[in-house]
């Protein structure tokens, strides 16, 4: 599997853990996923959408 599959399936990874952590009442522990996530690619839509929602 290459490099770009492997960041895709960790970042896909995260979202979904981060939309659990939101969606249970737990916005801190899912700002702490996302923000890196943000800082590698401000422009993803899926990382600013959950992180607003954080």
């Amino acid at each position: 599997m290459s490099e770009r599959n492997d960041e895709f399936d960790e970042t896909r990874r995260a979202l979904s853990a981060s939309a659990y952590l939101l969606q249970n009442g737990q916005p801190q522990e899912a700002i702490g996923l996302l923000q890196p996530l943000n800082e590698a690619d401000p422009t993803h839509p899926d990382v600013a959408i959950n992180l607003g929602g954080a």
